[in-house]
C-alpha cells in the first residue's frame, strides 16, 4: 500500500468514526435531562437570591443614611433654635444664617428634602421615606430615634 493510499484510508476511517459519533450523540442527546434542568434552576435561584439580598441591604443602608443625615440636621437646628428662640427653623433658614454648611445633605437618599418640625421646644427632622408618602410606616423621624423605635 502506498503512502497516498494509507493517508486516504485513515481519512476515510476518521470520517466514518466522526459520523458514527455524531449519530450516537444525536440519538443520545435529543433533549435535556432532568438533572441538567435542575442544575439550571438551582443556578437561577442562587442568582435571584443574591439580587434580593443585595436589594434588601441597599434599602437598609439608605434608611440608615437617612437617619444619620436627619440627626445631623436636627442637632444643627436644635442649637440654632436654642440660641435664637424664633420661629421653627427651616433648612433654608439654617443655610441662610450660616449655621448649616451647603455641603450638608438636605435631601434624603430618595431625593426628597428633609423637613424640620417643631413641637414646643422639641425639634424633629423627618423624611417621607422610600415611598415618598407622609404618614406611612416607612417614614424616617428623629423623634422615633429618641424614643428608641
Amino acid at each position: 500500500m502506498t503512502t497516498a493510499n494509507k493517508s486516504a484510508a485513515k481519512k476515510g476511517s476518521a470520517r466514518k468514526s466522526t459520523k458514527r459519533f455524531s449519530r450516537w450523540m444525536a440519538k443520545a442527546h435529543k433533549g435535556l435531562t432532568l438533572i441538567e434542568i435542575m442544575i439550571v434552576i438551582a443556578i437561577i435561584a442562587m442568582i435571584g437570591g443574591g439580587v434580593t439580598f443585595a436589594f434588601q441591604q441597599q434599602r437598609r443602608a439608605q434608611k440608615s443614611q437617612a437617619m444619620s443625615d436627619a440627626r445631623q440636621i436636627r442637632s444643627i437646628a436644635q442649637m440654632y433654635y436654642n440660641e435664637h428662640r424664633e420661629a421653627c427653623p427651616t433648612i433654608q433658614s439654617l443655610i441662610s444664617a450660616g449655621e448649616m454648611d451647603t455641603r450638608t445633605k438636605t435631601n434624603d437618599p430618595w431625593g426628597k428634602p428633609f423637613s424640620v418640625v417643631c413641637n414646643g421646644d422639641e425639634l424633629d427632622v423627618t423624611s417621607n421615606g422610600p415611598d415618598g408618602q407622609a404618614g406611612s410606616a416607612d417614614d424616617i423621624t428623629t423623634a422615633a430615634a429618641r424614643q428608641g423605635n
